[in-house]
């Protein structure tokens, strides 16, 4: 999930959207396409992975693995923004706020795997408690990448660009 938002997903919309440079109206007609279908294959993928978990963890032969995989499907909901936001900045020659975005991510995300490693040892939980843990750092990561994203956007806004909050809206444009 994670390397579809930082990476396949942000490409593709970069490609589209310097294609379309210099079109707003058409930039706004794609970034809605692309922000529904992103919101509907990340919802799709959360429920399969969340409901089940335990079918999926059993075929790789580790029932306990179900848990882990459950924690890891909230990662899938953080995609849609993630992709959109880096992928409109990507696209508009503006990597500063990917580039903060992602380190930041990073540094909550190994930081919260080794505290949850270190509380879980020091708990004595097992091992799955500890991956469970562990694993919640890419979606606190996740999150921590939309704020950051989301301020930036919001600058950029402000001063007269970005795509406006009608990039949003749910009726398509005739």
């Amino acid at each position: 999930a994670m390397t579809l938002a930082l990476g396949g997903f942000p490409v593709v919309i970069s490609k589209m959207l310097a294609e379309a440079e210099g079109d707003l109206r058409r930039q706004q007609i794609i970034m809605r396409a692309v922000l529904r279908m992103l919101r509907i294959v990340s919802v799709a993928l959360f429920i399969f992975l969340f409901l089940f978990a335990g079918l999926i963890a059993t075929m790789m032969g580790d029932p306990a693995l179900s848990e882990l995989i459950r924690v890891i499907s909230f990662v899938f909901l953080l995609m849609p923004n993630l992709a959109f936001m880096r992928g409109y900045f990507q696209g508009n020659g503006d990597m500063i706020p990917t580039a903060i975005s992602q380190t930041v991510e990073q540094i909550i995300r190994v930081a919260i795997i080794l505290i949850g490693a270190g509380l879980a040892l020091h708990m004595g939980l097992d091992l799955y408690d500890a991956g469970s843990m562990a694993m919640s750092g890419a979606f606190f990561g996740g999150v921590s990448g939309i704020f950051i994203l989301r301020h930036f956007y919001n600058k950029k806004v402000a001063v007269g660009g970005g795509l406006q909050p009608a990039v949003f809206a749910n009726k398509e444009e005739k």
